[in-house]
This record gives structure tokens, sequence and C-alpha cells, in this order.
């Protein structure tokens, strides 16, 4: 990342000043070295969060940043709810109660050493991985909505949304907010939609009550071990 637009503070501290539509500014806590190896992409995220309606004091990013798909990943806010400060999906993540974790199987390093790269080629092949892969279950959008009704509460208003989106509203309501839009997609518009903003135990319920798909997708590397 090019260092130039940053003011250091001292040997692990960065300051990206606050220009156009910003807020507050940005600071970064890496080293130089850490910093030099950062993509472009994280400066920007961390403007674009600086840009928020409610941030206080600045829009931080911790020594592991990278780019994510709203907020920096390793990007830290705080809103105040009485300046209009929200929630944002694109902070809390867009991908809460993921699950991942440790599994024990209960095998030897013995045990597994001869077969530890056919296996990882079958967890590779069987387990989806990364933006737009799919695994073998899959459910459609009814099958989705019954399975969230009564646990994602609000959070189930980014179907609205988008069907707002349809409507060319979506954009204009945010804009008036003070909300300026940089999602390259529909839903990344959709998350921080109006009706999409959560309370923080609306965030919680919904990562609680989607432990189901948890419980299920565990199984998923067990039978590729065992199998």
């Amino acid at each position: 990342m090019e260092l130039r637009k940053f003011r250091q503070r001292g040997p692990f501290e960065w300051a990206l000043p606050a220009t156009g539509r910003m807020r507050v500014p940005g600071v970064i806590f890496a080293s130089r070295e850490l910093m030099e190896a950062m993509d472009e992409k994280v400066a920007e995220q961390v403007a674009n969060v600086a840009n928020l309606p409610g941030i206080v004091a600045a829009a931080y990013a911790m020594p592991d940043a990278h780019s994510g798909y709203g907020f920096p990943i390793g990007g830290v806010a705080a809103f105040d709810a009485d300046e209009g400060g929200v929630v944002s999906a694109g902070g809390v993540g867009f991908d809460i109660s993921c699950g991942v974790r440790t599994l024990h199987t209960g095998l030897k390093l013995a045990e597994v050493e001869a077969h530890k790269k056919r296996l990882a080629d079958v967890l590779y092949a069987r387990i989806p991985a990364g933006v737009g892969s799919t695994g073998a279950l899959r459910l459609s959008g009814p099958e989705t909505d019954a399975m969230l009704k009564g646990g994602a509460g609000r959070a189930m208003s980014r179907n609205e949304a988008l069907r707002r989106w349809h409507g060319s509203k979506v954009v204009d309501e945010l804009a008036a907010r003070g909300i300026l839009i940089r999602s390259p997609s529909v839903r990344g518009v959709a998350e921080e939609a109006p009706l999409a903003y959560k309370d923080v135990d609306a965030v919680v319920d919904a990562a609680d009550r989607a432990g189901l798909a948890i419980k299920v997708l565990r199984l998923a590397p067990l039978v590729c071990i065992k199998g």
C-alpha cells in the first residue's frame, strides 16, 4: 500500500486525514512492513467507513487488515445511536456465526499421515468455501424463509430491501441520510438499506438461531474423514 497518503504518528500508528465526505480520520495500527504489504483497498474501505453517520473518533483498522465486502477485515468503528449511528451488517460481518472451528476426530497422527494429501483433496472438493461456492444442501427461497422465520426477525427485512432496490429508491434514501453507496452489488446495497438495519439484540438472536446450520454443516468434514 502507498504510504504517502498517511501521517505516521508512531512506529505502529498511521493516520489517514479526513478528506471529502469523511466525517472522521482513519487510523491503521501496523508496522511499516505490514502497511506496505496491505492492498490499497484497505485504505479505501477505511475511508468509506469514516463516511458513515454517527461514527465516533475515527475509523480504525488492526494489523491484520485486508479488504472485505464493505468494512476492511480487521476494521473497528464505534457509532453513536444519538447521532444516527447504526449496527451495520458490513461491520458486524456478513458471515456472522459462520461456524469456523476445530473438530476433534479422535484419530491419531499416524492414522492420518499416510492419507493426508487425499484427505485434503476430498475436503477441498466437498466443503464449500469462498464467494460463489455452493454445497450439497440447497434451499429454495420459501424453504429458506421457513427455516429462518421467527429466528432472524428483523434481519429478514433484507428481502424487502431487495424489492425496494428494484423500485430504485434504496440508494436515494441512503444518500439522503448521508450514506454514500460504494457497494458494487445489489446484495451489498440491500444489506445496508434502511430496513435492513438491526439492533444489537436482533443480531445476537439471529446468530444464536443460525446455529442450526452449524450443527448440520459440521457433519460434512467428518463424513469426508470417516468415508
